[in-house]
């Protein structure tokens, strides 16, 4: 083996040596910030048996740890002491449920919750998710509805409820909804690729073709089917426009 070889693959070795202790002085520093945690809302929970931030604030801990067992029953501990934002504790309680699959039991809690405060709205939005993934369109688009009217400035609000929508082929409502949540944010990429489609699906092709070429430029990498169905599709419908000339 000649010498530079060597050195280079010592080099190598070296970076890698570098590399791997980097990470583990990350997942150290992560261990010790869990623990700090932990160990804080631990004792908080032991001098304060009858509040509920720390029981929730415990419980949070625990699903950043994927212990959700530990997380519901500190989250149910919240609800029945009975103080503190109701609300919040409800709403982690049906996260929790969720990263458990309890679907059922989730969507009772984010009810609870915009029970205890109507204009709740990541819980109106989580309940839409649910309900969308559920298949139960028009639950969702409700429930997407109110997230909407309660915090008018998310975008991803408008998305959510755009893409009910589509998924019930009313591309005009759709085309609405993803209008506003480019005014609102013009780097939303999934409302241009969306928005592109929707237009495509009535026939407005100059549109479609605009969104798609919008939704190429600003997609990031890890959208690159994506972006070569659009580009594919905006190719297609500018022959199209063409001939119709």
């Amino acid at each position: 083996m000649k010498p530079l070889k060597r050195q280079g693959i010592y080099l190598i070795a070296y970076c890698l040596l570098l590399l791997v202790f980097a990470l583990s002085i990350a997942a150290f520093k992560r261990n010790l910030i869990w623990r700090d945690e932990f160990f804080l809302w631990q004792d908080t929970v032991i001098k304060s048996p009858n509040k509920s931030r720390p029981f929730n604030s415990l419980g949070v801990v625990y699903a950043k740890q994927g212990l959700y067992d530990d997380a519901i029953k500190h989250f149910k501990i919240a609800i029945k002491n009975g103080s503190g934002l109701q609300e919040v504790h409800h709403y982690n309680l049906a996260l929790a449920y969720l990263d458990k699959g309890l679907v059922e039991d989730a969507i009772l809690e984010f009810q609870a919750a915009v029970r205890l405060k109507p204009n709740y709205s990541d819980a109106h939005y989580r309940l839409g998710v649910v309900y969308k993934d559920t298949g139960v369109f028009e639950k969702a688009e409700s429930a997407f509805k109110q997230a909407a009217v309660y915090a008018p400035d998310r975008d991803d609000f408008h998305t959510a409820l755009g893409n009910i929508y589509l998924l019930q082929r009313r591309y005009n409502l759709a085309a609405e909804e993803y209008s506003r949540a480019l005014q609102l944010n013009p780097g939303n990429v999934e409302s241009l690729y969306n928005l592109a489609i929707s237009y495509d699906e009535m026939k407005m092709w100059r549109d479609a073709i605009r969104y798609y070429r919008d939704f190429m430029r600003a997609a990031p990498r890890e959208y690159q089917t994506a972006i070569e169905n659009a580009n594919q599709r905006q190719r297609e419908l500018s022959k199209k426009a063409l001939s119709t000339e």
